[in-house]
């Protein structure tokens, strides 16, 4: 299960005074029916830059990845608390158009 609770200051994440990351999680937790998959999530990533997400299996890599676009939706029983943002928009609005979340947000495994 990821946790992450650490708060960097705004320089340490390279973001300029008032500026927004283009990846946020603030407290975001998702559960697949009663198993917690992702805990209290708390996550900035800056423009252009690289994040690299590891851990063992069922740490919640994947998970996250399938939030951030959306691609567990179908999932039954599935439900979230928290917000995960791109471009300081929750993804999970109601007005937020799924088809071109998923054209913004790729997935690449290997």
């Amino acid at each position: 299960m990821a946790s992450m609770s650490r708060v960097q200051p705004e320089s340490e994440l390279g973001l300029k005074a008032g500026g927004l990351p283009k990846v946020s999680a603030q407290g975001f937790s998702f559960f697949y029916g009663k198993t917690q998959a992702l805990k209290s999530l708390d996550l900035a990533v800056p423009e252009k830059s690289l994040l690299t997400i590891m851990g063992p299996t069922g740490s919640g890599k994947t998970t996250f990845l399938k939030a951030l676009n959306r691609l567990n939706d179908r999932v039954p029983g599935i439900s979230r608390n928290g917000s995960l943002l791109l471009d300081g928009k929750d993804v999970y609005d109601s007005d937020v158009d799924v088809a071109s979340l998923r054209r913004r947000v790729g997935m690449v495994f290997a």
